[in-house]
């Protein structure tokens, strides 16, 4: 769906300042890593922007596929990232129990989840929405019930959101909303949709880890909006990306 121009990509997120400063000094066997899902399912070119971020960090990239996320890999990973996709056709294009099971063990035990449009419907529990196919299970790791945003259409479109307060613009394609189920584990909410008041965007805890959600794609990069012929809001929403990813890591 989405095709990579690395070039911009790294100029709009190479000033990222999320996490921790890096040792230099640290053994390669212990280099900080991120673990990215590109299943059959993930869009071309969507796991791009956070490829380019974290490799601008300093951090080695692991992109995974259905059976390769493994509580070896997990153990000492800086984030589980799963970027934007289609709804799987068959469930030997999502994960098997084995991954759901390392992945949720993973967080609960401290580690960091994001989800960005699929990744956020994945965080929930699947039925909720529209797509999902018989025996497919999600990771449940969220206090929330995940809707499919009330939208029109599914073609790419900009959306207006509330981002604390502050009216934003961002790239939006079928992704979802979220009625809050547990607000006692919710860390922070940072954006609801102007359409329908619904949450976009959170930060909540599961265990001892956290899970960032966003709804929008706030990773959209400047090739995102002129593939689909949409005009990017001005500094596209490199602040917004780095707030949450700030607060993720912190």
């Amino acid at each position: 769906m989405k095709s990579a121009i690395l070039s911009l990509a790294l100029f709009c997120f190479g000033a990222l300042a999320f996490g921790e400063p890096l040792d230099l000094n640290q053994p390669s066997t212990n280099s900080p890593y991120v673990v990215i899902f590109k299943g059959p399912s993930i869009c071309d070119g969507c796991e791009t922007p956070f490829v380019t971020m974290f490799q601008n960090k300093g951090y080695d990239v692991h992109l995974v596929k259905p059976g390769e996320s493994t509580p070896g890999l997990l153990k000492n990973a800086a984030v589980y990232i799963v970027p934007g996709g289609d709804d799987i056709t068959a469930l030997a294009q999502g994960w098997t129990a084995s991954d759901r099971q390392a992945i949720r063990d993973y967080v609960k035990n401290g580690g960091r989840y994001y989800g960005a449009c699929l990744g956020a419907y994945w965080a929930g529990k699947a039925g909720t929405w529209i797509g999902t196919i018989p025996g497919f299970e999600a990771l449940e790791l969220i206090p929330a019930t995940v809707l499919e945003a009330s939208v029109f259409d599914t073609r790419p479109q900009i959306v207006n959101i509330h981002w604390e307060g502050k009216s934003r613009e961002a790239y939006f394609q079928d992704g979802p909303s979220f009625v809050i189920t547990d607000p006692s584990r919710i860390l922070k909410i940072y954006a609801t949709y102007d359409f329908d008041h619904q949450v976009a965007a959170f930060l909540s805890q599961y265990g001892a880890g956290k899970v960032g959600i966003s709804g929008v794609h706030i990773e959209a990069t400047p090739d995102w909006y002129q593939e689909d012929h949409l005009v990017a809001p001005v500094g596209l929403n490199v602040d917004l990306m780095n707030e949450i990813m700030s607060d993720l890591f912190r």
